[in-house]
């Protein structure tokens, strides 16, 4: 969803592009949310729900330094575009690799 901001050049268009985006966000949370419920005993969900937010404070932070060293060389389409292509790119080899069962 962010690949169009790495060409588009007026302020209404990214806040178009990311508002659409942020649309596609809420129900990933609620899906997360959901399979943490699903998959963890009752007695474990306040830790589960823990990690998961600790994992995201962490990518976020993580992200943020990436996307810093990012603007230095690639100014900021070349950086919208690799923060879009990334995720992309792991998410195919995802789907690519095979599922292994427990």
């Amino acid at each position: 969803m962010l690949l169009p901001l790495g060409v588009v050049r007026s302020a209404p268009l990214v806040a178009l592009v990311l508002a659409l985006a942020g649309l596609l966000l809420a129900p990933l949370v609620g899906l997360c949310t959901s399979l943490l419920q699903q998959v963890l005993p009752a007695a474990q969900r306040a830790e589960g729900f823990s990690l998961l937010y600790a994992a995201s404070g962490l990518g976020y932070g993580g992200g943020s330094l990436l996307i810093a060293l990012l603007l230095r060389s690639l100014g900021p389409h070349g950086t919208f575009l690799v923060a879009a292509l990334v995720p992309l790119a792991v998410g195919s080899f995802m789907f690519m690799t095979p599922a292994t069962s427990r």
